[in-house]
Protein backbone atom coordinates (compact mmCIF):
# COMPACT_ATOMS: atom_id res chain seq x y z
CA UNK A 1 0.00 0.00 0.00
CA UNK A 2 1.38 3.42 -0.85
CA UNK A 3 0.61 6.80 0.63
CA UNK A 4 1.90 10.29 -0.14
CA UNK A 5 4.16 11.78 2.50
CA UNK A 6 2.20 13.93 4.96
CA UNK A 7 1.96 17.55 3.88
CA UNK A 8 3.49 16.90 0.47
CA UNK A 9 0.64 15.30 -1.45
CA UNK A 10 1.27 15.61 -5.14
CA UNK A 11 4.79 17.04 -4.81
CA UNK A 12 6.78 13.89 -4.07
CA UNK A 13 6.45 10.28 -5.14
CA UNK A 14 4.42 8.01 -2.90
CA UNK A 15 6.31 6.04 -0.31
CA UNK A 16 5.69 2.53 0.87
CA UNK A 17 4.95 2.43 4.58
CA UNK A 18 6.50 -1.00 5.01
CA UNK A 19 9.79 0.20 3.47
CA UNK A 20 10.22 3.17 5.80
CA UNK A 21 11.38 3.09 9.42
CA UNK A 22 8.80 4.69 11.69
CA UNK A 23 9.67 7.49 14.11
CA UNK A 24 6.43 8.63 15.80
CA UNK A 25 8.09 11.90 16.84
CA UNK A 26 8.56 12.95 13.21
CA UNK A 27 5.97 10.88 11.34
CA UNK A 28 2.54 10.64 13.03
CA UNK A 29 0.94 8.77 10.10
CA UNK A 30 1.40 5.24 11.56
CA UNK A 31 -0.08 6.39 14.89
CA UNK A 32 -3.06 7.88 13.10
CA UNK A 33 -3.52 4.65 11.16
CA UNK A 34 -3.46 2.68 14.43
CA UNK A 35 -6.16 4.87 15.98
CA UNK A 36 -8.33 4.71 12.86
CA UNK A 37 -7.91 0.93 12.74
CA UNK A 38 -8.90 0.53 16.37
CA UNK A 39 -12.01 2.67 15.93
CA UNK A 40 -13.05 0.85 12.76
CA UNK A 41 -12.63 -2.53 14.48
CA UNK A 42 -14.77 -1.29 17.40
CA UNK A 43 -17.49 0.01 15.07
CA UNK A 44 -17.61 -3.14 12.95
CA UNK A 45 -17.54 -5.32 16.05
CA UNK A 46 -20.71 -3.62 17.26
CA UNK A 47 -22.36 -3.95 13.84
CA UNK A 48 -21.68 -7.69 13.83
CA UNK A 49 -23.42 -8.04 17.21
CA UNK A 50 -26.53 -6.14 16.09
CA UNK A 51 -29.47 -8.25 14.91
CA UNK A 52 -30.31 -8.30 11.20
CA UNK A 53 -33.40 -6.17 10.54
CA UNK A 54 -36.45 -8.29 9.70
CA UNK A 55 -36.97 -6.47 6.38
CA UNK A 56 -33.51 -7.67 5.25
CA UNK A 57 -34.27 -11.23 6.33
CA UNK A 58 -37.50 -11.16 4.28
CA UNK A 59 -35.72 -9.69 1.27
CA UNK A 60 -33.03 -12.38 1.43
CA UNK A 61 -35.69 -15.08 1.68
CA UNK A 62 -37.45 -13.68 -1.41
CA UNK A 63 -34.21 -13.49 -3.35
CA UNK A 64 -33.29 -17.01 -2.28
CA UNK A 65 -36.67 -18.27 -3.52
CA UNK A 66 -36.12 -16.67 -6.92
CA UNK A 67 -32.70 -18.29 -7.23
CA UNK A 68 -34.22 -21.71 -6.47
CA UNK A 69 -36.92 -21.13 -9.15
CA UNK A 70 -34.22 -20.53 -11.76
CA UNK A 71 -32.09 -23.52 -10.80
Amino acid sequence: MTFPSPGTAGTTPARRLSDQPCDPATDPLPLVQDVVGERLRAAYSQILRDPIPQRFVKLLERLDGRAEDRG
